[in-house]
């Protein structure tokens, strides 16, 4: 294959792969009201495609245009873009491990603290995940901060700055040494020279140092959005990438596949692997759980039936915590069981403690689920929060009090948890009669 054959395929590539990264980042955002895309933080995966789209796209057209490519802007975009792109990725699959653990340890913590209020056996969560420390998630930890896009922007910028400093003064010192070096040095001259020592560090570092802390983490993870899968994926085609650039270039000394194929085209080739998985895999979740969605008219009454039943019910519970809703079936018995004690007491002239406790039990439900930086607070509409702050002020509290943050709260687990679970529990041909028993 002559040159210049293969000067086209590459630039053939470079073109396709633009238009699919914009087009994926346009679809992310056109589908950012689905979990598996909200949950995976859109803003960090805007800045993940666009690192991306210049590492992938600089290494791609180094080939055909080497002779004109600047050696100088060629190692300076990986230096900054790759470290980026890589932690990008990093921050958005410790986000998702620190999610999930933090769905988990608000039910441990939730039932510690409230026993009686779950007094059915509640082993099932045992099944779901670790007991996790109690203290790992207070009010104002670090580690609820790294749940913020603050922490992430702060996070990256603390993280570059050393892969800055460390590449400018290896490439002074490097650059020093090498005499035949200037300014307007072009790509075929020093691609395949020690430019490639900063970008080589950074994969030894990540692949040898940072990829087992999260194999270490993600143990015991049972998400339902693929996540995990996710991060499984990526790690793999992260190692395959950076052993086979690695041994390329090192071993690899077929002129005549070099000159088609560049060592530094493994580097594109994982770059473009990893970006194909973040895109694909949510996206595949998304179409099962079209699937699944519970349109037809029998759903409602299996949704209702699993409510009744208590067993059933507490695995839902469990498989919340995959789902990153826990706080809803939590809200959902609390205020179920002070429903009916309010009701009662409406029933009966009640004695003023009586009227005290379920009184102060109203407070502790707003407290908990409702109000702002509420511990698990549920996802309801302002107006239906702001009704229930100015009921709450203003001591107008009778049984519906929760009325319309319930009928919100069990139309986001029919909506989004419920098809969820029967896809677990493997009823995702159709929707069956009634549920099976556990």
């Amino acid at each position: 294959m002559d040159s210049e054959a293969i000067d086209v395929i590459y630039f053939v590539v470079a073109g396709v792969w633009t238009v699919f990264v914009v087009i994926s980042a346009y679809l992310f955002m056109k589908n950012i009201n689905y979990p598996s895309i909200k949950y995976r933080s859109v803003p960090l995966f805007f800045v993940n495609a666009l690192t991306n789209l210049l590492v992938t796209v600089n290494i791609i057209l180094s080939g055909p245009l080497s002779s004109k490519y600047m050696c100088f802007v060629y190692f300076w975009i990986l230096y900054l873009c790759l470290p980026l792109w890589i932690i990008t990725t990093l921050v958005k699959h410790i986000r998702l491990i620190i999610l999930y653990r933090f769905g988990a340890e608000r039910i441990v913590t939730y039932t510690s603290l409230y026993p009686s209020l779950d007094s059915e056996n509640n082993s099932y969560l045992n099944s779901t995940t670790e007991v996790l420390s109690r203290n790992l998630f207070p009010k104002g930890s670090w580690l609820r901060r790294l749940l913020t896009p603050k922490a992430h922007i702060i996070g990256i910028i603390v993280w570059m700055i050393p892969h800055c400093i460390l590449a400018t003064v290896l490439h002074v010192v490097l650059n020093r040494a090498d005499k035949g070096y200037s300014p307007n040095t072009t790509v075929e001259v020093c691609v395949n020279n020690w430019y490639w020592s900063p970008i080589l560090g950074i994969f030894i570092l990540y692949t040898l140092g940072v990829l087992p802390v999260i194999l270490l983490y993600i143990r015991g993870i049972k998400d339902a959005y693929d996540m995990r899968l996710e991060v499984l994926w990526d790690i793999g085609a992260g190692t395959v990438g950076t052993l086979a650039c690695l041994l390329s270039t090192e071993l690899n000394e077929d002129k005549e596949f070099l000159r088609v194929f560049p060592n530094q085209m493994w580097t594109a080739v994982m770059c473009m692997c990893m970006y194909w998985i973040s895109v694909f895999i949510p996206f595949r979740e998304k179409r099962r759980f079209l699937a699944v969605h519970p349109s037809k008219k029998c759903a409602h009454s299996l949704f209702e039936e699993l409510l009744t039943d208590s067993h059933l019910f507490q695995e839902f519970h469990a498989f919340s915590v995959r789902d990153f809703s826990v706080e809803n079936p939590l809200f959902y018995n609390r205020v179920n069981k002070w429903i009916l004690d309010m009701k009662d007491l409406e029933q009966r002239n009640c004695s003023s403690t009586n009227c005290e406790s379920t009184y102060q039990e109203a407070h502790e439900i707003y407290r908990l689920f409702i109000a702002s930086n509420a511990d698990y607070e549920i996802n309801i509409t302002s107006e239906t929060s702001h009704q229930i702050s100015k009921d709450i002020l203003t001591g107008n509290i009778g049984s519906s009090l929760f009325d319309q943050a319930i009928a919100e709260v069990l139309d986001m687990m029919l909506q989004q948890t419920f098809p969820r679970f029967l896809r677990h529990k493997g009823w995702t041909n159709d929707y069956p009669i009634r549920l099976p028993p556990i």
